[in-house]
């Protein structure tokens, strides 16, 4: 916990760094290589949720819960959304 704080905190420190000194195309290079990063994480992930028999067995299930949670999370954000709007 402490380690991925502290990285948090160099990573903000060296961001910072970057905005002072005007260095906006490090910043452009960086945000490309963050989404390139993003994607190959969300596929070693589908790799390990496809090779996890427990979740292959219990997929519909999990499925079914996640599409009510989902369902509920949207219809959520509609109402308070138009009970605050006004």
């Amino acid at each position: 916990m402490i380690e991925t704080l502290a990285m948090l905190l160099i990573g903000l420190a060296i961001g910072f760094m970057f905005k002072k000194l005007g260095m906006q195309s490090i910043k452009a290079k960086l945000d490309d290589l963050l989404s390139i990063i993003v994607l190959f994480l969300l596929f070693l992930m589908g790799i390990a949720f496809g090779s996890d028999q427990k979740i292959i067995n219990n997929f519909m299930a999990l499925g079914y819960n996640s599409v009510v949670l989902s369902a509920l999370a949207f219809l959520g954000s509609i109402i308070f959304g138009y009970l605050f709007r006004r």
